[in-house]
């Protein structure tokens, strides 16, 4: 369980913006994080790995859940 941060996000915004925002808000460093979004009642959190995609595009909606891991090594 980690800490929990509730932003409203541009959905022109690219995941690539995403991780330098959850990079201050997480301190995991950008090329560390592994991101994934879960939307309300979804079954599985799904990875958000292209940086130059618009979070809008990729599936992000209002109210939907940014999981961030910090990848190992």
């Amino acid at each position: 369980g980690g800490s929990s941060h509730e932003r409203k996000l541009p959905g022109s915004m690219t995941i690539g913006k995403l991780r330098m925002l959850c990079e201050r808000l997480t301190r995991v460093p950008a090329a560390k994080q592994r991101l994934f979004v879960r939307e309300k009642g979804a079954p599985m959190p799904e990875p958000l790995d292209d940086d130059n995609l618009e979070i809008a595009l990729a599936g992000v909606r209002a109210g939907a859940l940014i999981i961030v891991d910090e990848a190992e090594g």
